[in-house]
């Protein structure tokens, strides 16, 4: 059986496979137990060359800030694995795989290995394909619910190509699996893919308007944006537009004030409104232009002049 030690495989089997495997997220999502917030999210495996698991080991980066430092010591990390998925598959009423270790490897990375138990045949037909296949799904407990998890897979050397096929004879259908005269292959090719991590912004912005005054111009005209009016509004990956409803003035505008409407939208869609009351004022003193001098003709005693 190949022997796995926290942070690194160690290989017993030198043969390399370059076959090409998929590590993704999917359904990232979060969830309340009626206490904590959790992220959840699925990771799922699938090969170019179909092949029976054997050892693996993956490597997460996260947000602290979102999660906390050191989460698989603090235990804030935990691994499920239900019957349906690779992990948590069984032959011969025992789990095929053992020697779960989750291990920090810095304060915003941590990983997960397992090793083989039965051989190969035990395990039967091959469990990655083409088809992403669950491989064990991830429940971390947030310490900020609203912050970007930064969930994703890490491909710095030597932390990737840590994926072997099962070793142990296929022709073996109750034996433990024995690396050492029949070893597994390793896989060198491994590209991640953490889109389906994402977690859908479903939180609206927080608007907050403030009133302000504002001066015509010479021609009578004044005009705001929603920045303006804007009182500090808010937004969990933050706001992207400011849209009012009325942002010109003129004239018949002054004396009462104006009722306008700032709506603020983040990239996700969400959208919040608030009123703000626009004071429109007039303090540009109108300007006299005088005629030319003018001769005016006093024949009859009378003049006049229009001016």
């Amino acid at each position: 059986m190949k022997k796995l030690i926290p942070g690194l495989l160690f290989l017993l089997a030198i043969a390399v496979n370059s076959q090409n495997i998929t590590l993704s997220l999917q359904n990232g999502q979060v969830t309340n137990d009626g206490t904590n917030d959790f992220y959840e999210v699925d990771v799922m495996i699938s090969s170019d060359t179909d092949y029976v698991q054997g050892s693996g080991q993956f490597f997460i980066d996260y947000n602290p800030a979102t999660f906390g430092n050191f989460i698989g010591s603090n235990g804030a990390i935990t691994y499920e694995r239900p019957a349906g998925s690779i992990l948590g598959s069984q032959s011969i009423g025992v789990d095929n795989y053992s020697s779960f270790i989750v291990n920090d490897n810095t304060p915003s990375r941590v990983s997960y290995l397992w090793q083989q138990f039965w051989s190969s045949g035990t395990i039967g037909a091959n469990n990655v394909t083409s088809t992403p296949t669950l491989l064990v799904h991830i429940k971390i407990l947030m310490t900020d619910p609203v912050g970007d998890p930064g969930v994703c897979f890490n491909t710095t050397n030597p932390f990737d190509d840590q994926f072997y096929t099962a070793c142990g004879p296929f022709t073996s259908t109750t034996a433990p699996a024995n690396c050492v005269s029949d070893p597994g292959t390793q896989i060198l090719n491994y590209s991640p893919d953490c889109s389906g991590g994402l977690i859908p912004d479903l939180i609206p912005p927080v608007a907050v308007c403030q009133d302000i005054t504002v001066q015509l111009d010479g021609t009578g005209n004044a005009s705001i944006t929603g920045t303006d009016v804007d009182g500090g509004s808010t937004d969990n990956f933050g706001i992207v537009s400011y849209t009012l409803d009325i942002s010109t003035f003129d004239c018949s505008n002054t004396g009462t004030p104006v009722t306008v409407t700032l709506t603020v939208a983040d990239d996700a869609g969400n959208s919040d409104s608030c009123t703000a009351s626009v004071t429109v004022e007039d303090n540009t003193p109108p300007a006299i232009s005088c005629p030319a001098d003018i001769t005016v003709n006093n024949d009859t005693g009378l003049c006049s002049a229009v001016v």
